[in-house]
């Protein structure tokens, strides 16, 4: 007697022999050999499809359809982020994100959206998915944020370096539009990042003129009198006036105002006397 009840670990082909006996095989028989093929279904396991989704299915199955069969024993599961090498992010399950090429960014995390996203080391504004910028180390902008025309960017230092002025400010620079200018004059410097030179009032006391916004430098060069950093002409101190009119030689009278006055009523009541006195022509 045989009894055998085969099960999935016992699948593929067996030959049973038999050896014969005049009470089972027929006359001329000697030995009857059987073979048995024992057949199991195959397992599903996770297959990543062309579009990335993940389901279910036999491997032979999973092929046909043109998808990635995963392996044995392998399950879908959920979806979450999936960071690519250009910085673009898709949903995908991480074992079909793995076969695209990607980078799974862990349970729970989603992608955030293109925006402009600055290079922690370097300061290089590119444009990112904001869930792969942080995941490159770098720091995100924000939505609808987008790289622009690199600007002069001043440090504390006063060197400078033309970036967007997204990663400038980030990175605690101060804008100042247009090209960093170099160092002229060799004082490790650049020269926009220096800051503007400093300025007061500057009173020419021979005609009493006070100019505002000029450098001590040139205040002083010109023989004016320079009246501080930060001055005007409304605080200078003493105030910028007009010198008085020299004395007059010694003996000569001065005139006052009043006394001109007097002089200038004179001359003319003569003239009229004079007028009125001329003869009649005969």
């Amino acid at each position: 007697d045989l009894d055998w009840t085969p099960d999935c670990g016992d699948a593929g082909s067996y030959v049973l022999s038999f050896t014969a006996s005049d009470n089972f095989t027929p006359p001329g028989v000697t030995n009857i050999d059987l073979q048995i093929n024992v057949l199991c279904p195959l397992p599903d396991e996770a297959c990543c499809l062309p579009d990335g989704s993940c389901v279910h299915m036999t491997e032979p199955d999973c092929v046909a359809q043109g998808g990635v069969p995963q392996g044995p024993g392998t399950v879908c599961t959920a979806v979450e982020a999936c960071c690519f090498p250009d910085d673009t992010c898709v949903m995908a399950d991480p074992l079909c994100c793995d076969d695209l090429g990607g980078v799974p960014q862990g349970p729970g995390s989603t992608c955030g959206g293109m925006e402009a996203c600055c290079d922690s080391a370097t300061g290089a504004c590119y444009m990112a998915d904001a869930t792969c910028c942080l995941a490159n180390g770098d720091t995100p902008q924000g939505p609808g944020t987008v790289c622009t025309q690199p600007m002069a960017c001043c440090f504390p230092d006063y060197s400078c370096v033309a970036l967007d002025p997204l990663c400038c400010q980030d990175l605690g620079g101060t804008v100042y539009g247009g090209a960093c200018a170099g160092d002229s004059n060799g004082d490790g410097a650049d020269d926009t990042c220096l800051p503007p030179p400093l300025t007061g009032a500057c009173c020419n006391d021979r005609t009493g003129v006070c100019t505002n916004g000029v450098t001590q430098t040139a205040c002083e060069g010109s023989g004016a009198r320079y009246g501080g950093d930060g001055s005007t002409c409304a605080t200078i101190d003493p105030t910028c006036d007009a010198p008085p009119p020299p004395p007059p030689p010694e003996g000569v009278p001065a005139v006052s105002t009043w006394g001109v006055a007097i002089i200038v009523l004179a001359l003319l009541v003569g003239l009229v006397v004079k007028f009125r006195r001329r003869p009649e022509a005969t």
